[in-house]
């Protein structure tokens, strides 16, 4: 029985919006700590952000435009081969912004 609840704890941890994630939930002092906790890549933009932040949700595109809106100012970011396109959601002195990078794509698993 122990083992059934923690394989249903585990499954539930990876499958939950942002259980699994290396950055959501957690705090950056600069932009190059975020983006070695992605595994790398490069900024792409910067809206309305002051480091140190706080990651509270993220969005990632890979293969078709990543679009939101931020303070009722829509964005759309075309999509790149070759890597992924990452929004990461941020607070930050009581204020709310958007880094969006591009970083390489996770590695597709095994078979």
């Amino acid at each position: 029985m122990k083992t059934i609840h923690r394989c249903v704890v585990l499954a539930a941890f990876l499958l939950l919006p942002g259980c699994g994630d290396r950055v959501v939930e957690k705090k950056f002092a600069t932009e190059a700590d975020l983006a070695k906790a992605l595994g790398g890549g490069e900024v792409v933009s910067r809206i309305d952000v002051t480091y140190p932040v706080k990651v509270v949700r993220r969005e990632d595109s890979t293969g078709v435009p990543l679009t939101f809106v931020h303070n009722g100012s829509p964005y759309f970011f075309g999509p790149s081969s070759g890597s992924m396109l990452s929004a990461c959601y941020v607070e930050h002195e009581g204020h709310q912004g958007v880094v969006v990078m591009r970083v390489p794509r996770p590695a597709a698993p095994s078979r």
